[in-house]
């Protein structure tokens, strides 16, 4: 939920605009807010009335086609995403405005999810905060039935057999999937998306624009977790990208059955990812290591 305020200088309302879409694409594609998180205030200056001041400090030099670009959002950004956000506003805001790169001044300013109202006299970041955020589309929490997870460790380990049971049956009743990818730096990416087991392959869904959608289409593997600490299920696997029109329909209505989201209905940016597993591990605190490995180059072992 970024809050967007430009500034310049006799700029005009093309270029003005121009500028307001370069920013929301840049975080778009830099740390994958919805397409829809659009809150901007866009002020163009008659240098009159009113007007902006600049100098060269630290050795870059201004002009009157500076922008002064301001953005709030919720804390949560690391070092690496906000360079990333930076460089991509000034290269969007070079090509949609004509705007030069020394002259994209951006400040950031993280707040967390107390401070924002969007209307109605709610908090809604802390009335619902696993609302819809960066990097999934409309959430619908399913419940998490127990499992093994209040196994104590005085019980004795569960058999492989027993475990690749118990995976499968999670697998086919959770909703949430924790997906980690980096990106052609090693930058790492971790998320929570909704999943699909279907045909003995987990489906996503997401954006080619964020961070995750690049790093699975781009990188073409993944390690995939299952959420609870105590009950952990590693899934290591080969991604294959599917473009909205591509996508096997099967797996999509199997997707759309679980989780109740069709993302066809969706931002054109939304594609599948199938992810093939080629080794799959599961164990329940310390004495179940042995014996964890449930498959291995992509083949069950039990």
């Amino acid at each position: 939920m970024p809050f967007v305020r430009i500034h310049t200088l006799r700029a005009g309302p093309e270029r003005l605009a121009a500028l307001g879409r370069a920013v929301h694409d840049a975080l778009e594609e830099t740390i994958g807010i919805p397409s829809d998180d659009r809150f901007q205030v866009l002020v163009d200056h008659d240098g009159t009335s009113g007007t902006l001041r600049y100098d060269d400090y630290l050795g870059v030099h201004r002009d009157d086609g500076i922008a002064y670009i301001a953005i709030t959002l919720r804390s949560g950004r690391t070092p690496a995403q906000k360079q990333a956000l930076y460089r991509r506003i000034a290269e969007l805001s070079h090509v949609y405005a004509s705007t030069e790169p020394r002259n994209v001044f951006v400040v950031l300013t993280e707040n967390e999810s107390a401070d924002w109202s969007l209307g109605e006299g709610v908090a809604q970041y802390l009335e619902s905060p696993r609302s819809r955020d960066e990097d999934r589309g409309p959430r619908r929490r399913a419940p998490v039935e127990a499992t093994v997870a209040s196994m104590k460790i005085t019980e004795p380990p569960r058999t492989p057999e027993q475990r690749k049971t118990d995976l499968l049956g999670r697998l086919e009743r959770e909703i949430d999937i924790w997906v980690a990818t980096a990106d052609a730096e090693g930058v790492p990416c971790l998320v929570p998306l909704w999943f699909v087991w279907h045909h003995e392959a987990v489906w996503l869904c997401t954006r080619l624009t964020n961070p995750t959608g690049r790093n699975l289409r781009d990188g073409g593997r993944t390690r995939l977790a299952l959420g609870d600490t105590r009950d952990v299920v590693l899934v290591d696997g080969e991604v294959r990208t599917y473009p909205m029109r591509e996508v096997p329909s099967a797996a999509v209505e199997a997707f759309r059955a679980k989780t109740g989201w069709d993302p066809r209905e969706d931002h054109a940016s939304y594609a599948f990812f199938r992810v093939r597993p080629h080794a799959v591990q599961a164990w329940c605190e310390v004495h179940e290591l042995p014996r964890r490995h449930l498959m291995r180059e992509g083949a069950w072992t039990v």
